[in-house]
């Protein structure tokens, strides 16, 4: 009897400071960020968690799926900052598809930092790479900003809109950890928007500090890069 007691006065203490800590004492995040307002991810069931954990960042949700597929999904700067800091915490994440997104350079950068400074994510995609090199080149670009390999990087025939040249220059902008000695766009696809030619939004790469060997880049200056079609 005096068992019984003690477990209904534990179970009635558990719920109540389980819910102050789950309200209260969680990281203070916007509603939109959070599992319970985010619009965005839908790869989790409503009916695996209960109503304490409508409040967990989105951020702590993302750093422990295996896989995050968020291509298409009108994702902003903010949201991208967001995932930056799920890629940060070391989770379980280990692929991240965010192609044809409207994030722009602050996201696309904060994104590349966090990359820089990871140890789990494998596998990234900021554009539509060729389909027989869709693989290599998911796992190519996180070793690149990484700055685990000093093999090339050919990006040749890859369709990139904003996002993917702001990401390029973030990954190669303020990296000590860089070794990546020739980076080729060859051929690349600008997507264009309303009849805005995107190639100006490659102008951020102009500076960055990669030879060419192509062809295509011998009338440019050594450390500059060259965008053909």
């Amino acid at each position: 009897a005096e068992m019984a007691k003690v477990w209904l006065v534990a179970t009635a203490m558990h719920i109540p400071l389980l819910f102050v800590v789950r309200k209260w004492c969680a990281i203070k995040v916007s509603e939109e960020h959070t599992y319970g307002g985010d619009q965005v991810f839908k790869d989790i069931s409503h009916e695996a968690v209960d109503n304490f954990d409508k409040n967990v960042p989105m951020a702590s949700f993302y750093s422990y799926q295996l896989e995050v597929s968020l291509p298409d999904k009108n994702i902003d700067d903010d949201y991208a900052e967001m995932l930056a800091l799920a890629v940060s915490y070391d989770g379980q994440l280990q692929t991240l598809e965010l192609q044809s997104n409207p994030i722009g350079r602050e996201g696309a950068r904060k994104l590349a930092k966090a990359i820089q400074e990871s140890t789990v994510l494998e596998k990234l995609t900021v554009a539509k790479y060729p389909t027989d090199r869709t693989l290599q080149l998911e796992k190519a670009l996180v070793q690149v900003c990484r700055g685990t390999t000093e093999d090339p990087l050919d990006l040749s025939e890859a369709e990139f809109e904003d996002f993917g040249i702001h990401f390029l220059a973030g990954m190669l902008e303020e990296n000590e950890k860089l070794k990546l000695k020739t980076l080729t766009l060859t051929k690349l696809k600008l997507k264009t928007d309303e009849d805005v030619d995107r190639r100006a939004e490659a102008e951020d790469l102009e500076a960055a500090p990669v030879p060419m060997t192509e062809a295509s880049a011998k009338k440019k200056s050594a450390g500059s890069l060259s965008l053909s079609s």
